[in-house]
């Protein structure tokens, strides 16, 4: 319901849709780590990051089945090996703690995801905050999981962003700096058709819903392109 309700992206997509900028797609906006009352009250960190990790489960084993099993996609089957089969037409990305949770997902799930879009949202990994507190050692978790996927360069995206003003910048930024030495795993490229790393910060952009929509319409015309 955030996203949803904070900003207009149910008519941007609808927007790009309908005038060829991407071709249609299924979009789901799960709610997972707060409680409706909790959103407005003080963050927990801690629990936060129980939550994100815990999602991941339910995600792969419970969420995608239950969308694929239900409509018309390109998975043949909701089985382990059918979502593997087709997980390069499969994305996920969120904002803020949702772009904590994506790198959770590109962590643990990359056998049924492919793309992963996490937006003014660092890694919690190794801790809280982690991706500007623990950076190299953050990097070096990502990495690491990555390489035990025995998935190759040519296999997954990353495309992150946030603003200059925005509150996870001093994280988010580090920690993609840091990613691009790992040219084992990443080809960093300014160019969205180019490579499987990409950031962009906005100039002058907070820690807004309006801003991140922004991020996410300027990458979906390449999301699901080879």
């Amino acid at each position: 319901d955030a996203w949803l309700d904070c900003c207009k992206v149910k008519n941007m997509l609808d927007h790009s849709i309908d005038t060829g900028l991407f071709e249609p797609l299924i979009v789901v906006f799960p709610t997972f780590y707060k409680e409706k009352i909790s959103r407005i009250g003080k963050a927990d960190p801690a629990s936060e990051r129980f939550n994100t990790q815990f999602f991941q489960k339910e995600l792969a084993e419970e969420l995608i089945p239950a969308v694929e099993s239900r409509f018309n996609t390109y998975a043949r089957s909701v089985t382990p090996a059918g979502l593997k089969e087709s997980r390069k037409h499969r994305a996920f990305g969120g904002f803020s703690m949702g772009g904590c949770t994506t790198w959770y997902a590109l962590i643990h799930n990359m056998d049924v995801i492919a793309s992963f879009l996490p937006l003014s949202g660092d890694c919690w990994a190794i801790e809280s905050l982690g991706g500007g507190s623990r950076t190299r050692e953050t990097a070096d978790y990502i990495r690491d999981a990555i390489l035990r996927s025995g998935y190759g360069p040519g296999d997954y995206k990353v495309y992150a962003a946030t603003g200059s003003e925005d509150l996870a910048n001093t994280a988010l930024t580090p920690l993609i700096r840091e990613l691009q030495t790992r040219e084992d795993i990443f080809t960093y490229s300014d160019d969205f058709s180019a490579g499987n790393l990409h950031f962009f910060v906005e100039e002058a952009q907070k820690h807004e819903y309006e801003a991140v929509m922004q991020y996410a319409y300027n990458y979906l015309p390449y999301l699901f392109r080879d």
